[in-house]
């Protein structure tokens, strides 16, 4: 099942309090999802990792009650889910140890453990890897009648899918653009696998993703950093592969500035580059004394602008926020009003001008 019909399926077992367990290959967004739909219903998420859980952890220390009888006193987290409303997420319970299966058992089943219920509109969901035959997981097997109680979907995410969803969360342009070009590349499809050998998922893109926004792999040295990087997130044969399409594809803010077969480039590339090209400007106001990292004459005004003009207005207004005062004013002394395309621009967003 795909994010969207998963995403709306739980839901719809959550409204009606029964548990939902989401079943996948790791580093596909099962936890998002789950605090996605947390955020949806607008309920807290109180997070337990089941694999990490002793039989104490689920049921609490023993109390002498009145009488002179024993009662087990619940864990925090536990009183929490019986309190007030939350969304009650176990992960890795198929990991879990059977004692602490049994007491989840028992919660999902009768919604209580020794006695203490949970609050009427507390949700219970899980996340597990069991059930996938992808990869030899080193999982618990859950029988029949522990998985009864549970509505269980099984998530298949579509590449497409990814990077709609990279592309809103801000992921590196090269990695979008990488991917989409390569999208055998984004996880491990194949069901022989080396024993410790690195291999890419969605996950480890989004983290790789994270560490190169610093990087100028428009350069030699920030190649090799990025490579050296990307071999530890996404293994030897991927991380090359990127490499020599970052190689290929990307395009230097200094060369397109200077270069008319480089503009050219520039102006016919895909959506990625030029947001990559942006954030090239962008990264450049650290530099007060020179912010686009480039001498600018009227020449390189002419070319931004040419550049400036095949981009969609939102990409404009991303690229005339980045250039600094003292630029903006020189380009303003080559003939170009940029601060009146800004207001234009400004009006239609809503959005204010960024010093």
């Amino acid at each position: 099942m795909d994010v969207k019909s998963a995403t709306k399926t739980a839901i719809i077992f959550c409204k009606n309090k029964i548990p939902v367990m989401f079943r996948g290959p790791h580093g596909i967004g099962k936890s998002e999802i789950v605090y996605q739909i947390a955020q949806e219903l607008e309920l807290p998420v109180v997070e337990r990792r089941a694999s990490q859980m002793t039989e104490g952890d689920l049921l609490g220390l023993p109390d002498r009650g009145e009488g002179g009888v024993t009662k087990f006193l619940p864990p925090e987290w536990y009183q929490r889910a019986c309190d007030e409303p939350v969304l009650l997420f176990f992960d890795e319970i198929d990991r879990s140890i059977v004692q602490v299966a049994q007491g989840i058992f028992e919660i999902t089943d009768s919604r209580k453990i020794f006695g203490n219920k949970l609050h009427p509109e507390t949700v219970i969901m899980a996340a597990v890897n069991s059930g996938v035959d992808t990869f030899s997981y080193q999982t618990r097997t859950m029988d029949p009648a522990e998985l009864d109680r549970w509505g269980v979907i099984d998530i298949t995410p579509s590449v497409d899918e990814w990077l709609d969803w990279a592309e809103s969360s801000e992921v590196d342009p090269m990695v979008v653009s990488f991917i989409r070009s390569n999208p055998t590349s984004l996880e491990h499809y194949d069901s022989n696998f080396e024993p410790n050998k690195v291999y890419p998922s969605r996950r480890s893109w989004v983290r790789l993703s994270n560490m190169i926004k610093g990087i100028d792999y428009t350069t030699k040295e920030g190649l090799s950093v990025l490579q050296n990087v990307a071999l530890a997130m996404v293994g030897q044969d991927t991380a090359i592969s990127f490499r020599r399409y970052i190689e290929d594809i990307s395009i230097n803010l200094n060369e397109m500035l200077s270069d008319d077969a480089v503009l050219k480039k520039a102006i016919e590339a895909p959506f990625e580059i030029k947001i990559d090209l942006i954030n090239q400007v962008r990264v450049g106001r650290v530099r007060p004394e020179n912010p686009l990292e480039v001498t600018l004459g009227k020449e390189e005004v002419g070319r931004l602008i040419k550049f400036m003009d095949s981009l969609e207005d939102e990409q404009v207004f991303a690229l005339i926020r980045s250039i600094g005062v003292g630029n903006r004013i020189f380009i303003k002394e080559c003939g170009y009003n940029i601060d009146d395309k800004f207001v234009e621009l400004t009006q239609k967003s809503g959005l204010k001008m960024e010093e």
